[in-house]
């Protein structure tokens, strides 16, 4: 069977469906561009950017869209002197993931200093840099944009509601856990907004 790079030659164009590292993170959008395959989605540097959580915060932050307060989580402190800060700074409860990371692997919500501090001892050992911010129960909703060239293209907001305190890994993976509404469910100002 051919490996991956020598199927590569065949492809005129690749239409990505994939998630996660090496998939949305820029480094198959980088091969792709360096074979010179086009492909649909976002391209090399806003793949990047979109999976590193900490630097994609700052950077909509920056242009003025609202983001949870958060912080990174130094992997040298003890985990009981970070969940104290946390704690202390963010106010509890505090979601900690992995700073790039995606389809909700690895993210928790500590209610308690104690839980902070287990699941920052946990979440060590995977040696991913991790970071907290303060979670805030709501509404996961999604708006796909299509772009051609200058010309953007909303499609309808879709909302995603799961049976437990937020859309996990697990429940991400279980249909049975979650529903999807589309469109979803918003006020006219709300829609707007997103």
């Amino acid at each position: 069977m051919p490996n991956f790079l020598d199927r590569l030659r065949e492809v005129d164009v690749a239409f990505l469906a994939i998630a996660g590292q090496y998939a949305e993170d820029g480094k198959l959008q980088g091969l792709l561009e360096h074979r010179g395959i086009p492909y649909t989605g976002s391209g090399v540097l806003a793949s990047a950017l979109a999976m590193h959580k900490t630097a994609a915060k700052r950077t909509v932050s920056a242009h003025g869209v609202n983001v949870l307060p958060g912080r990174d989580i130094d992997d040298r402190e003890p985990a009981e002197l970070t969940a104290k800060i946390l704690a202390d700074s963010l106010n509890l409860p505090i979601m900690i993931k992995p700073v790039s990371e995606g389809g909700s692997i690895d993210m928790h919500v500590g209610h308690t200093e104690h839980d902070l501090t287990g699941l920052i001892e946990e979440l060590r050992t995977s040696g991913q840099a991790l970071f907290a911010e303060q979670y805030c129960p709501g509404r996961s909703v999604t708006l796909g944009v299509l772009a051609d060239g200058d010309d953007l293209q909303t499609l309808p907001a879709l909302e995603t509601r799961p049976t437990g305190e937020f859309y996990d890994y697990p429940t991400k993976n279980n249909p049975a856990m979650f529903s999807n509404h589309c469109p979803a469910d918003l006020t006219a100002s709300t829609s707007a907004l997103i």
